[in-house]
């Protein structure tokens, strides 16, 4: 079973969560202590925080790596700022599609191109119900569709558990915008 596979599986899995509440916590479980098992001993991409205020995180289309520390500083304390820089990178991903984010400043190897794809992936599935914006689940559906099948087969270890973790983000985002709506109706 392909990574896309998988969140195809999770994608169908949102019925059950609003058919059968219980069913969806024990398959959520079982998703977390899965992912605790295949990604145990591997460090997750953890870039550090810059110092200071809040650099554009796409500079002339151009990604800056470890931005999404940074991005996710601003929007937890409200800076304005950081909402207008995620709806840049909202709008760099639907445009540039499968060149998304493909411009690292610094360069980096496949291997720190996939892991900050996962890392924007995984920070869009956060913010979309917080934010309860369903372009941002669906931006994070399309870099998951698009990248982590590729990337888990063809770099290591670390990757493939950045993936599943956003894979992880994007499924519980999921599942918690289409209760929302459920309790709507």
């Amino acid at each position: 079973m392909t990574v896309r596979d998988r969140v195809l599986a999770g994608v169908r899995a949102v019925g059950v969560w609003l058919d059968d509440p219980a069913r969806g916590r024990q398959r959520r479980r079982r998703l977390e202590a899965a992912l605790g098992r295949a990604a145990s001993g591997v460090p997750r991409a953890a870039p550090e925080r810059a110092a200071g205020a809040l650099r554009p995180v796409l500079e002339r289309r151009r990604w800056r790596a470890g931005a999404c520390a940074d991005l996710e500083a601003a929007l937890a304390a409200g800076d304005a700022r950081g909402a207008e820089e995620l709806e840049r990178l909202l709008r760099h991903v639907e445009v540039r599609r499968g060149d998304a984010l493909a411009e690292i400043e610094p360069p980096q190897d496949r291997a720190g191109t996939a892991r900050e794809r996962a890392a924007v992936c995984s920070l869009f599935a956060r913010q979309a119900p917080v934010r309860r914006d369903w372009r941002l689940l669906n931006a994070a559906l399309k870099l998951a569709d698009r990248f982590a099948p590729a990337t888990s087969r063809l770099v290591g270890p670390e990757v493939a558990a950045d993936w599943a973790a956003a894979l992880r983000d994007v499924e519980s985002a999921l599942a918690e915008l289409e209760a929302r709506c459920a309790s709507r109706c």
